[in-house]
């Protein structure tokens, strides 16, 4: 069993961070473990990497020094095997190719309920749920699935115009709502609209957020259900959902 820090963190999984990442990220060793636990055990099918000022080679280093990693205390949760990192426009990701590639497959097959879309377009007054995304939903996972299948360990993935890249970063963290907004105009109608934050905690680390997204307040009567139901889902007894109500000027998307 390999010697932990006093936070707690393996520390062959230290090691990792200060081999293969910036120096900026050192501080959040304990939040980047958390995150990438989370991600390997299955609780969720990815993270956006956001720890520190980072490139696609250094997460590209860390991921496989991971992988490389053997017969000690962190290998207990590891399964680093199905890893690979994602890079979205000027965003790194770390996705777990087999939980998204059942997650995605389950969508399509109808197996599982997809996620509920959010139109943010400026155009409108005030946000509304969209009932008619089950075509975008597919070309989206079309995508998605495309890009895993083809086996590489980083994936650059191209998003087509026809497609809305902040509702490919919903679905690829697993959210219950997404936003989805016109290509053709990047803002959107959220700005002093109060949203409902949706934020899921492990017990065993109360200071991880794994999970955090929003809602417009105006459609709670709509989402709240699915976003309950979803919670219970994912939940495995070891985890807490906190619900907060926030107004802000500009939400950049």
């Amino acid at each position: 069993m390999a010697t932990t820090t006093e936070s707690s963190v393996p520390l062959n999984f230290s090691q990792c961070v200060r081999s293969a990442l910036p120096r900026s990220c050192w501080k959040r060793t304990q939040d980047i473990y958390s995150a990438v636990k989370n991600v390997q055990t299955g609780f969720k099918p990815s993270l956006i990497f956001d720890f520190g000022a980072v490139n696609e080679k250094d997460i590209e280093k860390f991921v496989c020094t991971l992988n490389q990693l053997k017969g000690n205390s962190y290998e207990d949760v590891r399964n680093a095997s199905t890893l690979s990192v994602a890079v979205i426009g000027m965003d790194v990701m770390i996705w777990n190719v087999k939980e998204l590639i059942e997650y995605l497959s389950s969508l399509k097959s109808g197996n599982r309920k997809g996620p509920t879309f959010v139109d943010v377009s400026s155009r409108l007054n005030a946000p509304l749920v969209r009932d008619d995304m089950q075509s975008m939903l597919l070309e989206m996972c079309d995508l998605l699935l495309g890009s895993l299948q083809e086996g590489q360990k980083t994936i650059n993935l191209d998003i087509t115009p026809s497609i809305n890249v902040t509702s490919v970063f919903g679905l690829c963290l697993g959210y219950p709502v997404i936003y989805w907004y016109e290509d053709a105009d990047a803002n959107n109608c959220l700005s002093m609209v109060p949203l409902v934050v949706n934020k899921i905690y492990r017990l065993a680390e109360p200071q991880q957020c794994v999970y955090s997204f929003s809602y417009p307040q105006c459609l709670a009567e709509i989402l709240q259900y699915d976003v309950d139901e979803w919670f219970h889902g994912v939940n495995d007894g070891n985890s807490c959902m906190t619900k907060t109500v926030n107004v802000n000027p500009v939400i950049c998307l």
